[in-house]
C-alpha cells in the first residue's frame, strides 16, 4: 500500500522573533519583530517580516492569552507586561502554515521599586545624640537633643542628581517622611538635609529632627536605582523629677501673691499676724502688773488701818 502526500507544495514559513530573550521592567512595553523564512521545497528562504500574526503567551502570570493586536507589515507588535515574572511567548497566523516561534520575556521590578539598604553609619552618628540600630534598621532620638543624622546609600550619586551635580535643579531623587494614616511629607533639600558624594551621603539637620512631634515614622530615600528606608522614633524628654523641696517664698515676694504690693489688705493682715506672735507675752505682763498694783494698794490700805489704831 502506498500513501501520497502533496503537502510538500504548501508554503510553510519558519518563523522566529528578533530575540530569544527580552529583559524589561514592570509596566514597560516590549516591541517584538516576527520574521519568517519560506522553507517550501525550492522556494526563496530569505527571511522576511511576517504580518497579521498575534502574540500568544504560553507561560506566565496571565497565560494563556492572545494579543488583540497583530503584527504590522514590518512584522512588529508591542505588548506591555504589568507584573514581574517570566513569560514564554509564541505567535500564530490565522490561515497560514508556520513553524511557530518561541521566546522568553523576563520582567523585573522597576529599578526605583527595588528595595536597597542603608549602610551602617553607627560610628558617624556616635556623637550626634541619635541611636542608630543597624540590625533593626531604626533610629531613635530625644526631641531637643539630636544634632544630626548621617545616612549612607551605596549607589552612585548620579541616581540622586543628574550628571553628579548636587543642586536642586539636577535632583532626581527625594527624601520623604512617612507616618501611618497621614500623607508622606518630602523633606526640603538644602534646608532639612544636605547631600555629598561618596556614594550618596545624607546629613539630616538636627533642627528638622527636633521639630518633629513624638511618635514613630519612616524615612524613605528614593533614587533611580531603588529606595531605602528605616524606622525613626522621636521621644519626648524625660520629665524633671519632683524632689518635694519647695522653694522658700519671702513675704512680699513675687512668688507669694497674697503678700505684696498688689494685695494691701492681705499685707495689713499679714503684719497683724506677725505682731500677734508676742501677744501672749504682753498679756502676762499686763496681768502681772495689775496683780502687783493690787497687792501694793492692799498693803498701803492695811498700813493706814494699823496707824489709826
Amino acid at each position: 500500500m502506498f500513501f501520497y502526500d502533496d503537502n510538500w507544495m504548501v508554503r510553510t514559513d519558519l518563523t522566529f522573533f528578533d530575540k530569544e530573550e527580552y529583559v524589561v521592567e514592570e509596566g514597560e512595553e516590549v516591541e517584538f519583530t516576527l520574521m519568517g523564512s519560506d522553507i517550501t521545497y525550492g522556494a526563496d528562504n530569505t527571511a522576511k517580516p511576517v504580518s497579521g500574526a498575534v502574540l500568544e503567551l504560553t507561560e506566565g502570570s496571565n497565560a494563556p492569552n492572545v494579543s488583540e493586536a497583530k503584527t504590522d507589515a514590518q512584522g512588529k507588535i508591542s505588548y506591555k507586561f504589568e507584573k514581574a515574572g517570566e513569560y514564554k511567548i509564541s505567535a500564530l497566523v490565522e490561515g497560514k502554515s508556520i513553524a511557530r516561534p518561541y521566546a522568553k520575556v523576563v520582567v523585573k521590578k522597576r529599578a526605583e521599586d527595588q528595595e536597597l539598604n542603608f549602610e551602617d553609619t553607627s560610628l558617624e552618628n556616635k556623637d550626634q545624640n541619635v541611636n542608630f540600630d543597624f540590625d533593626k534598621k531604626t533610629v531613635s532620638f530625644v526631641i531637643g537633643e539630636a544634632k544630626s543624622l548621617v545616612l549612607k546609600l551605596d549607589v552612585d550619586i548620579s541616581n540622586m542628581f543628574k550628571g553628579k551635580v548636587i543642586t536642586e535643579e539636577n535632583r532626581v531623587g527625594s527624601l520623604v517622611l512617612e507616618e501611618d494614616g497621614k500623607p508622606a511629607k518630602e523633606l526640603e533639600f538644602g534646608k532639612d538635609y544636605t547631600v555629598r558624594e561618596g556614594s550618596i551621603i545624607l546629613n539630616i539637620n538636627g533642627s528638622y529632627l527636633n521639630s518633629l512631634n513624638a511618635g514613630n515614622y519612616r524615612l524613605k530615600l528614593k533614587t533611580k536605582a531603588g529606595f531605602a528606608k528605616l524606622g525613626l522614633t522621636a521621644a519626648n524628654p524625660a520629665p524633671v523629677p519632683n524632689t518635694g523641696n519647695q522653694p522658700q517664698v519671702q513675704p512680699g515676694g513675687a512668688g507669694n501673691p497674697s503678700v505684696g504690693p498688689g494685695n494691701t489688705a492681705a499685707n495689713k493682715h499679714a503684719k497683724g499676724v506677725l505682731t500677734g506672735d508676742f501677744s501672749g507675752f504682753t498679756n502676762y505682763i499686763i496681768i502681772g502688773g495689775i496683780a502687783l498694783a493690787t497687792i501694793i494698794i492692799g498693803l498701803v490700805a492695811r498700813r493706814k488701818v494699823t496707824k489709826n489704831k
